[in-house]
């Protein structure tokens, strides 16, 4: 676990989501809410959801017909999370995004794309209060010496500065800019999900681990750089399961049913700079793009490599 966002997903190669897997799903929002709590979400290829806190409740799942299931953990660093319209997922036009990480040149990309935005400042506000604390003290003199609670106090709260800007479409968290470029560059140079999200990809400054869901083509994307982090894994029932965080993803399902371990290190990390399509029949490196900080040697993910897959619902 780590102060940053995570991204979560559970995709059901050959089949569809279960109850058992959104189960897993809830556990593994949890696990990544209790230090990024800000806010929290998930989206499948029909439908989507976005709270703030992380209050995670099963009730809030209403998952059907879909082979995957992706979600969020926030930890806000731009965007005040007690608007949710600055949490994830966002979805522009016929993309939904997640993203973890800091981009941190979305002025000079409005700038670029003709984008309207509005620069804003900084705004303190609140991470959490401390639990309270217990204030013990001895009895009397004279009595046997024992600690009893006396009574419970708060300590002064913590806070920390999250950047509030630039705006876009009166959204302020950076991630929003990586589905509106995208959605862009596809409506006014018809390009498909691919294409334009390898071109928004090369224009980015800072960090990030991308999923990047096209509902009129109905593919599941993803890309990350050098500064961030995610794994995948396969179980024997043919569901991959991948994390940002690696002691989330050990402790997924039941240790019986798993073909790998942490120790043995029976996992994958994907490759920088590689943009991969997450079928309903397996993980496939589908182009590369040049990003504008260091990648690293390419790797291949291929779990049960097929046939393209069929076509969900939209929102």
């Amino acid at each position: 676990m780590s102060y940053m966002c995570e991204i979560q997903l559970i995709a059901r190669f050959g089949g569809q989501i279960t109850p058992e897997d959104t189960g897993e799903m809830v556990r593994l929002l949890k696990d990544g809410g209790e230090i990024n709590s800000d806010a929290w979400g998930w989206f499948t290829s029909t439908e989507l959801h976005k709270q703030i806190g992380n209050k995670i409740r099963a009730e809030k799942f209403r998952v059907h017909d879909t082979w995957f299931l992706a979600g969020h953990n926030r930890f806000a660093t731009q965007g005040d999370a007690q608007r949710n319209r600055n949490n994830h997922p966002f979805v522009v036009g016929n993309f939904v995004c997640l993203h973890n990480g800091i981009i941190n040149n979305v002025e000079e990309l409005c700038n670029e794309f003709h984008i309207s935005c509005v620069s804003s400042s900084y705004e303190q506000i609140v991470q959490a209060r401390f639990r309270p604390m217990k204030a013990y003290k001895k009895r009397k003199k004279g009595k046997k010496s024992k600690r009893h609670k006396e009574e419970e106090f708060s300590l002064p709260e913590s806070s920390r500065w999250v950047m509030m800007g630039p705006s876009v479409d009166g959204i302020e968290t950076d991630s929003y800019i990586i589905p509106k470029i995208t959605n862009q560059l596809c409506v006014e140079e018809h390009l498909i999900s691919v294409e334009a999200f390898k071109k928004t990809l090369e224009k980015l400054k800072g960090s990030y681990s991308i999923l990047l869901y096209c509902k009129h083509e109905d593919k599941l994307l993803y890309a990350k750089n050098s500064k961030t982090s995610f794994h995948f894994a396969l179980n024997k029932d043919n569901v991959l399961v991948a994390s940002t965080s690696l002691v989330n993803l050990a402790q997924a399902y039941s240790e019986k049913r798993w073909v790998f371990n942490i120790d043995s290190k029976v996992y994958t990390e994907p490759s920088d700079n590689i943009i991969y399509e997450i079928a309903s029949d397996g993980i496939f490196p589908i182009d590369e793009f040049e990003s504008k900080s260091s990648g690293s040697e390419y790797k291949s993910v291929n779990f049960n490599p097929g046939s393209k897959w069929s076509v969900y619902g939209d929102y």
